[in-house]
């Protein structure tokens, strides 16, 4: 708290090397958070806009006008979606990315379902008090029993930086003039 204090005083930080550590980790966990908002907004939007074939939206705004967000409803949508009209075949990595939200242990550490696995790190985290001793234990548990270590948590974010890169890419390339009604 001391070097956030010296810098927030405008004063030179007194371990510089520190400052650069924890600076980093907020922006690496930042970052990971909007990976995860990303991703969930991606499959809300592909039920969201008309396919190329006619079929219509499955998740429509809500009576306020908003979109919905990302919840139980959202994804069973996203895959019956995936499902028709033969797009299995076209979006592969979006349905990887779609089956890494479901059928998580909640406690192993899996890069199959690493997006389910950030999510329970991150969404009940932002939103509340940080408990270290809860955050500590609620960490997924490598195959030897372990909690994951940075360079897991590393690991698995970048796993799923690409996948959710990939799924973009095969969403713009099966809709690119897709618009949301």
């Amino acid at each position: 708290m001391n070097l956030v204090s010296e810098v927030a005083q405008g004063r030179k930080s007194s371990d510089t090397e520190a400052l650069k550590n924890y600076l980093s980790g907020i922006y690496f966990n930042a970052g990971f958070q909007r990976l995860i908002w990303a991703a969930e907004r991606s499959v809300i939007l592909f039920g969201a806009v008309t396919c190329k074939c006619g079929c219509l939206p499955t998740i429509k705004k809500t009576k306020k006008g908003r979109w919905p967000p990302f919840d139980s409803k959202a994804r069973p949508d996203a895959k019956t979606r995936l499902a028709s009209c033969s797009f299995n075949s076209k979006l592969s990595f979006f349905g990887d990315m779609l089956s890494q939200f479901v059928e998580w242990d909640n406690r192993s550490y899996c890069r199959k379902k690493a997006f389910s696995i950030l999510a329970d790190q991150i969404n009940p985290k932002k939103h509340s008090v940080y408990d270290f001793e809860q955050v500590k234990n609620s960490r997924p548990l490598m195959p030897n029993k372990l909690p994951w270590t940075p360079i897991d948590q590393m690991s698995l974010v970048l796993g799923a930086f690409e996948l959710a890169c990939k799924a973009y890419g095969e969403l713009l390339g099966w809709n690119p003039g897709a618009s949301l009604h």
